[in-house]
C-alpha cells in the first residue's frame, strides 16, 4: 500500500513564528547568500512576519548589510519566493514610484501523512 502526503492548508499552518521560519530556511539547505538574506529578512520583520514598504528588504539596504552585490540580492530574494518562505505584496496606492513592496514571511505548506484509518477489534 502506498501512502500519500497531503498539503497542509494554510488555515491549519500556525502563525508565523520567527523561530519556525529560520527553521524552515536552515532545513532548506540553501547557499550562503540566501541564508544571509533570510536571516537578515526574519531579522528586521515585524508581527506576522511583514516587512513593510520601502523596508530593509530594499536592495540597497540588503547589499549594505550582507555585503553582496544588487545582483545577487535580486536573484536571492527570488529564490526565496520561489521555494514558498516569502511573499511580495502588491504596492499600496499612495506608494511612490520606485518603492521596494512589502514582504511577509511564510513557511512553505508542510507534506504529512494522512493518519491511518482505526481497525476494529
Amino acid at each position: 500500500m502506498t501512502e500519500q502526503l497531503r498539503d497542509v492548508p494554510a488555515a491549519e499552518a500556525p502563525p508565523y513564528e520567527r523561530t519556525r521560519w529560520e527553521a524552515a530556511v536552515l532545513a532548506q539547505r540553501l547557499p550562503y547568500r540566501e541564508i544571509a538574506i533570510a536571516l537578515i529578512l526574519s531579522h528586521h520583520a515585524g508581527p506576522g512576519g511583514i516587512l513593510a514598504e520601502n523596508g530593509i528588504q530594499r536592495t540597497n539596504n540588503l547589499c549594505q548589510l550582507a555585503r553582496i552585490s544588487p545582483d545577487n540580492v535580486r536573484r536571492s530574494l527570488r529564490y526565496l519566493e520561489g521555494l514558498g518562505l516569502l511573499t511580495r505584496l502588491p504596492l499600496s496606492a499612495s506608494a511612490r514610484r520606485n518603492a521596494s513592496r512589502g514582504i511577509v514571511l511564510t513557511v512553505p505548506a508542510r507534506r504529512e501523512r494522512p493518519p491511518h484509518p482505526v481497525e476494529p477489534q
